[in-house]
């Protein structure tokens, strides 16, 4: 088994890019697509209007969810994306300390409940956004204790 390694993005850019371009589609109107960018709650509301729309089955688009909640959590957290380069490949993660490999997956963390039959509604993103974030503030302080 080899040590995962972790870089900025590089070979997940293009896709990052065009799953977020995909959710951007859905939004409403110019006033929040001018905030979609830069407000985690615009974030988070689009990724939920969205979310109550998509079939089960339809893990791109669940994934392009995920990575926009990444993005609405790099915004609260600060914790930037990177990738992780490990034996089984490379994954984009929100980076919490390098040295460490303290990462979080927010891409897979609604298709996998979608995989598994469960709908992520409004309740659940939310709960599992602070928990999240919870998450990325813990391995953050343990990184720099």
């Amino acid at each position: 088994m080899s040590e995962a390694s972790i870089g900025p993005v590089s070979e997940w850019t293009e896709t990052l890019e065009s799953r977020r371009n995909w959710v951007k589609g859905w939004i409403p109107d110019e006033a929040t697509a001018a905030q979609f960018d830069t407000d985690p709650r615009v974030k988070m509301n689009i990724l939920i209007a969205v979310a109550e729309e998509l079939e089960l089955d339809n893990t791109p688009a669940w994934q392009a969810l995920g990575i926009v909640f990444g993005d609405a959590l790099s915004l609260v957290t600060g914790l930037p994306w990177g990738e992780i380069t490990d034996e089984y490949g490379t994954d984009p993660c929100l980076v919490a300390n390098a040295a460490k490999n303290a990462v979080v997956f927010p891409m897979t963390m609604l298709s996998k409940r979608a995989e598994q039959g469960q709908r992520p509604d409004r309740e659940t993103i939310l709960n599992l956004f602070q928990q999240a974030a919870n998450q990325a503030q813990e391995l953050a302080a343990q990184a720099q204790g």
